[in-house]
């Protein structure tokens, strides 16, 4: 709808403001807009689904708003968005972290829906079913550097049970993504899923006597749960995990 609107004549302080009545918000309609990343999704209970919400040229931090009723978020949603503090509250694992809680009602994460972005952790929905193809691909999970500057806390990513398939580079070049679980739900792992995840993930600490400084690789941990459904593991799912030292396979695996 507004594709490629760069100079529509939006102030920079100026925001759009979505009506309450919006229940779809179309393919690419703010696609490469000098405004869109300062959209508001609206705070009623109509909206039910985002589509496509593309952003590759976004550059200033965005905060979105999404409401309890939102079943999910589709292809290229928050590609390459910039999150401000003000996107994320009371974030169980650390209290400074980046961290998008997705609403409960969200049964699906798009294609390249992440990509990207400069979250540093997500809290999943209970219902959540599916992640896509791409979703965080190249995101910066996982690490969060603390207030001096040097030392990083490495958080674990927790995928709520319930979640069938993980796709395709779905978490691809996450390299400070340390630890995470795979439920005992998930039928498929996709091609490439988790490749190079936590290959840069380094724990910098300073000697309070000396100041001297050491540097050390944080081990990566994947835990995958049996269950009673039949699970398959696409091409390269862990391939370049160098620093993996911890993974048992299910009994419930039935291709790799």
């Amino acid at each position: 709808a507004f594709s490629n609107c760069k100079y529509l004549g939006m102030d920079s302080d100026e925001f759009i403001d979505l009506p309450d009545t919006v229940e779809k918000i179309g393919e690419f309609a703010f696609f490469n807009t000098g405004f869109y990343q300062r959209a508001n999704t609206p705070s009623s209970t109509g909206i039910v689904y985002i589509d496509d919400w593309v952003v590759d040229t976004a550059k200033e931090k965005v905060e979105p708003k999404l409401n309890d009723n939102v079943r999910g978020i589709a292809d290229f949603a928050f590609d390459e968005s910039m999150f401000n503090d003000q996107s994320v509250t009371n974030c169980s694992k650390h209290p400074t972290a980046l961290c998008l809680k997705l609403p409960d009602t969200l049964e699906y994460i798009g294609y390249a829906s992440f990509i990207g972005t400069n979250l540093q952790h997500v809290e999943f929905s209970a219902n959540l079913k599916k992640i896509g193809d791409f979703a965080f691909y190249e995101s910066f999970m996982g690490e969060v550097v603390e207030a001096d500057g040097m030392t990083s806390t490495f958080l674990p990513f927790e995928l709520p049970e319930g979640l069938t398939e993980i796709g395709r580079s779905a978490f691809y070049k996450n390299f400070y993504l340390t630890e995470i679980n795979v439920p005992s739900t998930v039928t498929k792992i996709g091609d490439f899923a988790f490749f190079d995840m936590g290959c840069d993930a380094i724990m910098i600490s300073v000697n309070e006597e000396d100041g001297k400084m050491t540097m050390q690789y944080v081990e990566t941990k994947i835990e995958i749960a049996d269950g009673d459904q039949e699970l398959t593991i696409g091409t390269k799912a862990f391939y370049g995990c160098q620093l993996l030292v911890s993974m048992d396979l299910p009994d419930r695996l039935v291709n790799l």
